[in-house]
């Protein structure tokens, strides 16, 4: 197989250091396996004649140089002038005083970024100083990067290698927080090491004086404190490229004799219809079948439990195999944490295939080809067919000997006694129903599970990712939680369900041939996942809206989704002709919402920096006026004729009381909606309840995650109450 090694691009800004520059080259190009793929790429101030000289000596020899000669910049931004002139796609960011003192670095280099198909990786050995094979502060068990290894992806989606603001230092700081914050900062056992003069590798020439000087006089350390904002959204960029770069780009893999190759990334897995592609006649006249998946959650088996029964009616005299807990460790184990939800995901297949009399064995071996799930066939004109009839459609079936597909379990005799005896004791043999609500679900659509649950009044087995307390869903009349009862008799429980409704999970997509099944859809399109027999549930305006803007977990600048959700449902179309002031707008994610439901939003923030940033995201809003103002240092002056108030700005009690009073005075009988009521006890709630005891505010609703749920990045944590409170001023 042909590999395809990229090229590296090495990037120094250099100033008054010749013989720096030839031991820096010297020993990153001798102890390279692939000297051929190497560039190295110099930044010289114009006033450098000594530094271009050497420059021009090395690249006459074997060395392949490029040399920038620019006027003198910001520091960190000369490694953004080198990156442009860079034609390799993965790029060092490093310095004259380094020594490279590990043989083939570049191959270690390379193989730790094939780990990563998207290539958002922020990848860093050891210098002797700053980083290394162990460190004291847990939180950073290899310290941190000062020279560093990026790939082109990464720089394409912040626009820069380096940060351009600092004269001096602060710019790896700021690169290893931002791979922090995107979990991608990981350590090679590469050693670069940096002959610094703190601790007597060097000496302390004048460039090193130089940085020194720029160091103090400036405020690098300022500048990077006050800009954490831009390093949250450049994190948010790149989250939002590894997100979508996953759902378009698959992996398709190859099994042959118990081993996992990648054949390349597709944008499609499987072969379309009009190909013609179909599974070898000789592997079908062999009649030894094996089922074979490459994702190991309970659906992804359980979505197509039926094919051993199909295959059996098609060849009556055909074995067919499904492989064991031992064969998918050895063939998948890398990759085990990508089903991270279960202890062993590769348990999955028993819990699906247990008991099941269409099965002949599950195989610790398997000789040769397996035509496993991306063997399939798709129509480019119709995305929704289940993925079993795509895989059947591989291995011949015709549409007829295929139309009864849904997922089917079998049971023994003595795990339906033990269901029945559930059942009875939960229910009294009454009808029920089954209420499923995974981790995969972000509380945004509460309102059509509710409204399902309203329309089935029955007693209620439940599973829920979080006690159901802290849920909408706590009205139901409950049989009995679920969690704690083995994987298996909860599927005979829902399969003797009058009704299943939850949201898109793998529990949920086992059940629709026994039981009315009511899936909050969670995939759009839903494509392979789609399964006959399913009622989808979907507010795609809603959901539209929500799936531009983050949640609150991942950016604590913003309210949740689920408060989002459920504002929305509380304005619905009553306030269309109306208009709000929005105090403290940060970004705009809130703003976006609330120009769909109001005629006029008055967004407002005393940071012009935020205010950019809310522009550049709502710039397709027509109905946002986006004001710079400080609110607590000069007098409020909006028009008079707004009619609510959305409070989400400072929150210490007496700037609360603040943005109340000046509510209240300056607006007529105003809704007022605040975000982080929970959040804040000893401030926003506090002052918010003082005002509703003395009859000054009515609450109308209160809205969003409810108490004990964990913001992780929030100063706070963990609510004390509602997550927010709408109030009338009386």
């Amino acid at each position: 197989m042909e590999v395809n090694r990229e090229k590296i691009s090495i990037l120094c800004p250099t100033r008054n250091r010749v013989d720096n520059i030839e031991k820096f080259v010297t020993s990153v190009y001798e102890t390279a396996e692939f000297k051929d793929l190497l560039e190295f790429i110099f930044y010289i101030d114009d006033d450098d004649e000594s530094s271009i000289l050497k420059c021009e000596e090395l690249s006459n020899n074997i060395y392949s140089i490029k040399v920038i000669i620019g006027e003198r910049i910001t520091m960190s931004n000369m490694w953004n002038k080198c990156s442009e002139q860079a034609t390799g796609k993965i790029m060092f960011v490093g310095s004259d005083d380094i020594i490279c003192r590990t043989k083939n670095w570049d191959t270690v280099v390379r193989d730790e970024f094939d780990k990563f198909d998207d290539k958002i990786v922020f990848i860093f050995g050891s210098d002797g100083i700053k980083s290394g094979p162990k460190n004291r502060n847990p939180a950073t068990p290899h310290g941190y990067g000062t020279s560093y290894f990026l790939h082109k992806n990464w720089v394409d989606v912040v626009g820069y290698i380096d940060p351009p603001y600092f004269s001096a230092d602060f710019a790896d700081l700021w690169m290893n927080d931002i791979a922090q914050r995107i979990d991608r900062k990981v350590w090679i056992d590469v050693y670069m090491e940096h002959m610094h003069p703190g601790i007597g590798k060097g000496e302390w020439d004048s460039t090193h004086k130089e940085r020194l000087q720029r160091l103090h006089e400036d405020d690098n350390k300022g500048t990077y404190k006050s800009k954490e904002d831009e390093r949250i959204t450049d994190s948010n960029k790149l989250l939002e490229f590894i997100n979508n770069y996953q759902k378009k780009k698959m992996v398709f893999w190859r099994i042959v004799d118990n081993k996992l190759y990648s054949v390349g990334r597709v944008n499609n897995l499987g072969f379309e219809k009009s190909e013609g592609l179909r599974i070898p006649d000789e592997y079908l006249e062999g009649q030894l079948f094996t089922i074979m998946r490459t994702c190991h959650g309970i659906g992804d088996w359980g979505i197509i439990s039926a094919m051993p029964r199909l295959l059996k009616e098609k060849y009556p005299d055909c074995k067919v195999y499904v492989p064991s807990v031992n064969l998918l460790e050895d063939i998948f184990g890398q990759y085990k944490d990508n089903w991270g939800g279960w202890e062993n995901p590769f348990q999955n297949v028993v819990n699906i295939f247990k008991n099941n009399p269409y099965v002949d064995g599950f195989r610790e071996h398997i000789g040769g080809e397996v035509f496993h799930d991306h063997y399939r066939i798709y129509d480019n004109n119709n995305t929704d067919i289940p993925l079993i009839k795509q895989m059947l459609e591989f291995w011949q079936f015709t549409e007829e000997e295929m139309s009864d597909s849904q997922p089917e379990m079998y049971w023994s005799d003595k795990e339906k006694e033990l269901g029945d005896a559930i059942i009875h004791e939960a229910t009294d043999d009454e009808e029920f129903g089954c209420l499923t609500i995974s981790n995969r679900y972000d509380y945004d659509q509460d309102k059509l599970i509710v409204d399902k649950l309203k329309q089935y009044p029955l007693k209620y087995f439940y599973f829920t990712d979080r006690p159901i307390e802290q849920t909408e869903f706590n009205f139901i009349d409950k049989a009995l939680d679920l969690r704690h009862i083995d994987i298996r008799i909860q599927f005979y429980i829902r399969s003797k369900a009058k009704v299943n409704i939850g949201n898109q999970c793998g529990p949920m997509d086992i059940v629709p041939r026994y039981s009315k099944d009511f899936i909050l859809q969670r995939q759009f399109p839903i494509g392979s996942n789609f399964i006959d027999g399913v009622d989808y549930l979907d507010d795609e305006n809603k959901r539209l809206l929500l799936d531009g803007v983050p949640d609150k977990f991942e950016d604590n600048r913003t309210t949740s989704k689920k408060f989002k959700s459920q504002l929305m449902d509380f304005l619905g179309e009553d306030f269309k002709d109306k208009s709000i002031v929005e105090i403290g707008c940060s970004f705009g994610y809130t703003s976006h919402i609330l120009s769909n439901y109001f005629k006029k939003v008055v967004s407002v923030d005393f940071d012009p920096d935020s205010i950019k940033t809310a522009k550049d995201f709502n710039k397709d809003k027509t109905n946002i006026d986006f004001v710079i103002k400080d609110v607590y240092g000069t007098s409020w002056d909006f028009d008079k004729n707004h009619d609510v108030v959305f409070i989400d700005c400072v929150h210490e009690y007496n700037y609360i009381r603040n943005d109340i009073i000046n509510s209240i005075s300056y607006f007529d009988k105003p809704l007022l909606i605040f975000d982080d009521y929970g959040l804040f006890p000893n401030s926003v709630m506090k002052c918010i309840n003082e005002f509703v005891d003395n009859n000054t505010l009515k609450v109308i609703k209160k809205i969003g995650h409810k108490k004990d749920v964990i913001f992780p990045n929030t100063a706070h944590k963990v609510l004390k109450d509602y997550e927010g409170i709408i109030c009338q001023v009386v």
